[in-house]
């Protein structure tokens, strides 16, 4: 069986490019892939030649990263809007990523090490964190993620995480100079830039009645300070959707 690379691959769906009758194929990942997850490699079939073949070698950046990414193509395609919705998203999306990983990843991978962990519990954990956060706006989301970076006081356990988890919506944002004097200066810094980003006034501009249209500069800025900030900021905190990558041995 032929096999091909992913020629272009997105939050959505990946691009690849028919190794039997080279034409330019699109699989969406849910509908077409029947997974979120990145591919490996995966037998796929074209929809024009109908024959079958392996396709392999896509992106393993997270989520948030992978919507950025796709703002290239928006501001290629001048789809301005969407690239702030975009972006907007992907703050958030990250925002959520923190809070799973402080308050479920690493306490059950420290709880797993001590033999006092269950799954069962981690999923009661994800259906509490999901209803503490449903409702809150963008700003709130900011605020609880700026708190909890510079909270010496992280969960240790999954019991931890559960009384942390019922206090979230009492968090406040921290003062600039809560976030001037964190010990690691780079973190300091980015955690600033979080805070004074106005991305989601943006974005309310697009969404609201007015449908306010960005111009090419406004979207250009947005996908930088995106970049600048949310990559190192995933990377410094050692951010990862996935909870094996949080696992402890046992003790």
């Amino acid at each position: 069986m032929k096999e091909t690379g992913i020629k272009s691959s997105g939050y959505e769906n990946v691009i690849v490019d028919c190794p039997l009758c080279e034409r330019e194929l699109i699989f969406n990942r849910v509908s077409d892939l029947n997974t979120t997850e990145p591919i490996g490699g995966t037998r796929v079939s074209c929809s024009k030649c109908k024959g079958d073949f392996w396709i392999s070698g896509d992106t393993i950046n997270e989520r948030h990263e992978t919507i950025i990414f796709d703002c290239y193509d928006l501001l290629r395609t001048k789809r301005y809007m969407n690239c702030i919705l975009n972006i907007c998203q992907a703050y958030e999306m990250f925002f959520s990523l923190y809070l799973r990983v402080s308050l479920v990843y690493v306490p059950f991978g420290s709880g797993r090490s001590k033999g006092d962990a269950s799954p069962d519990k981690v999923n009661d954990l994800f259906l509490s964190l999901s209803e503490a956060t449903k409702e809150l706006t963008f700003w709130r989301m900011r605020d609880i993620f700026l708190r909890l970076a510079i909270s010496p006081n992280s969960p240790a356990d999954l019991a931890g995480s559960e009384a942390a988890i019922n206090v979230l919506q009492n968090h406040k944002c921290p003062k600039d100079a809560e976030l001037e004097n964190w010990p690691d200066k780079q973190i300091s810094l980015l955690l600033m830039k979080v805070k004074r980003t106005q991305i989601n006034v943006l974005r309310n501009k697009v969404v609201h009645k007015d449908g306010y249209r960005p111009k090419k500069e406004e979207a250009e800025a947005a996908v930088r300070e995106a970049r600048s900030i949310l990559f190192p900021l995933t990377y410094r905190l050692d951010l990862h959707d996935d909870i094996n990558s949080y696992l402890q041995p046992r003790q």
